[in-house]
């Protein structure tokens, strides 16, 4: 819906999305049982994003977010929103290689940056906090993180190679250009200043970034439905530097997700161990001339998966077989395992305001709560113990 006040002005509809997710079927959270998918359609956290007068000599740009609805006048910041690399997100899907496993979650790190952009605009934000919310995901390879894997297969390695490529990404794309004409450095909107409180946190705290992939991710995942989401978006403040929610329900509602995600899906065996695969696909597919790592780098998702499904190399065929049949290639098996996979926690543990004006973390309150977040806790920590039932050697995937 367009803002009244610009009701006359000439509006070109840049970015509408029609959104699909899955959802998770409540059951008991357990290291060997996992949640089945289930088809469902509802519009999720990004809904548009307009430009007016026109794109050539645009002067604002309105966005419809869950999150806020906000009108844009800077100029850098809709200069960014016009790059071609930050158009790139996108076509690059927030959980990756999800989307072709199941052909249903449309959502991306475009729909992500915009909508952290917001929750960090709407509480206050400089305008460097604000264009580094924008451009924290610029850097992101194909498939998200899995596109790192290319690089690693070490989580921890792979999971901070779009952090350790950041700075040069930007030089590389024009970004450093674009920033001097507004008096802004790299450094000055990098998104890893300590000085960004709104933006980015440590583990297990809230920031923006946190705030947005665990909402908009519970919204996709059918965990929580819009009203929900809503709800927790009101409960939530920022002041002196620290996030928090003002009521426990609120607090433990959005933790919950959170464990569930780490649990089910970015922390989880078949994401981790499909990742694993997907990236000995993209490694075959370079080696082999099919895909260049400028390609990995900065192509996106619809093209590499297209390219790696029309090969008919072997090892890259038998991978995307794998991924799309996980549970007939492997078992979770604690006693008799080939080897161990790990994923990232990323269980939150909100500060939550109490009457009397003081704070306490919710493991603090909620003693079930607190149960859940060690024991899922424990369990990444601990790894997926894998035992392939179609490939007897770990080394045979190698």
């Amino acid at each position: 819906m367009v803002n009244k006040g610009i009701k006359k002005s000439r509006v070109i509809t840049l970015f509408t999305l029609s959104l699909c997710c899955f959802c998770f079927t409540p059951t008991e959270c357990s290291r060997k049982e996992f949640p089945k998918l289930q088809d469902r359609t509802e519009l999720c956290g990004f809904t548009s994003l307009f430009y007016t007068p026109d794109r050539e000599h645009c002067k604002q740009v309105i966005i419809s977010s869950i999150f806020g609805n906000l009108t844009i006048e800077e100029p850098v910041l809709i200069e960014v929103l016009q790059h071609p690399q930050f158009k790139r997100l996108s076509k690059i899907r927030q959980h990756g290689h999800w989307y072709y496993l199941c052909q249903n979650d449309s959502y991306t790190r475009y729909e992500h940056s915009v909508n952290v952009f917001v929750i960090v605009r709407m509480f206050g934000g400089s305008i460097e906090e604000q264009v580094s919310a924008l451009l924290h995901d610029i850097s992101h390879t194909v498939f998200s993180h899995v596109g790192a894997y290319y690089f690693s297969d070490h989580y921890r390695t792979a999971d901070s190679y779009q952090d350790d490529t950041h700075e040069s990404f930007l030089k590389a794309h024009g970004f450093e250009a674009l920033l001097k004409k507004y008096n802004l450095t790299i450094a000055s909107i990098h998104h890893q200043n300590k000085t960004f409180t709104i933006l980015e946190q440590k583990l297990p705290d809230l920031c923006a970034d946190r705030i947005e992939y665990n909402i908009t991710g519970g919204l996709y995942k059918g965990i929580i439905n819009k009203e929900e989401a809503r709800a927790l978006i009101a409960a939530i403040r920022y002041e002196n530097g620290h996030w928090y929610f003002i009521n426990t329900e609120a607090a433990e509602r959005f933790s919950e997700i959170s464990l569930k995600l780490t649990e089910f899906l970015w922390g989880g065996a078949v994401d981790n161990l499909s990742t694993l695969w997907l990236a000995q696909s993209l490694r075959r597919a370079v080696a082999t001339g099919i895909l260049t790592q400028e390609m990995v780098c900065n192509a996106t998702d619809d093209t590499v998966w297209e390219i790696l499904c029309k090969s008919t190399d072997p090892l890259i065929v038998d991978r995307l077989y794998r991924m799309k049949n996980s549970w007939d290639y492997f078992a979770l098996d604690d006693a008799a395992y080939d080897t161990i996979i790990y994923g990232k926690f990323r269980g939150t543990d909100p500060l939550v305001l109490h009457n009397d004006g003081s704070f306490k973390r919710l493991t603090e309150i909620d003693s079930n709560y607190n149960t859940e977040f060690e024991r899922v806790k424990a369990c990444i920590k601990n790894g997926w113990h894998i035992r392939f039932t179609k490939v007897s050697q770990w080394a045979a995937d190698n």
